[in-house]
């Protein structure tokens, strides 16, 4: 396994209702792993709201010259602070945004992973 380079896991930046538990930078384009990730909770009310999760992701991942990724959970118990990321934390993942600065390429997906109920709505 590849030695992980965390930077900024000890910051957590809250943004509104987003909090940032964790960021991580790939020590280089060879990792198995996107160049930056970003681990993020925010509650369920927040993720039904696709102009506030575009609009943070888009921030988060604006001054990144890489592939940004941004992950999300509502239930902080549950989510990821880096990698690797356990069964139990990727079941708890509810959404993801990714931006790839040098083909200016983004996407957003949610996930409802084991859940009877939809906890992401950010469909239309």
């Amino acid at each position: 396994m590849l030695p992980l380079a965390f930077a900024g896991s000890c910051s957590r930046a809250n943004v509104g209702h987003f909090q940032e538990l964790g960021t991580f930078h790939a020590p280089n384009m060879h990792t198995l792993y996107p160049g930056v990730t970003h681990f993020v909770t925010a509650p369920e009310r927040t993720m039904r709201e696709p102009a506030a999760v575009l609009a943070f992701s888009r921030r988060t991942c604006a001054d990144e010259d890489e592939v940004c990724f941004v992950l999300y959970w509502t239930d902080a118990s549950k989510a990821a602070s880096g990698f690797p990321i356990s069964a139990r934390e990727a079941q708890g993942m509810v959404a993801s945004y990714i931006r790839n600065r040098s083909t200016g390429a983004e996407g957003f997906q949610c996930y409802n992973f084991g859940s009877p109920g939809r906890r992401c709505l950010f469909h239309r």
